[in-house]
């Protein structure tokens, strides 16, 4: 298992806190994170950082839910 670049372990990206490193495959670090709902969601550190994955897809679920009612 490779090593992360940059320790993330802790920081919160919107409803996801990094609570452990998962793996590296192609040269992406992958983190496992506890979104604010209590889900875990496994996403590259790519995506929390450029802010592409929010949360475990709740968020997405909330914004779906308040257009069709």
């Amino acid at each position: 298992m490779g090593r992360p670049r940059l320790d993330l372990i802790g920081m919160k990206f919107n409803r996801l806190q990094v609570i452990s490193f998962s793996h590296t495959d192609n040269h992406d670090c992958f983190w496992i994170c506890k979104c604010d709902c209590g889900n875990d969601k496994t996403v590259t550190a790519g995506n929390l950082n450029n802010g592409f994955t929010k949360s475990c897809g709740c968020y997405q679920n909330e914004i779906r839910k308040k257009t069709h009612t």
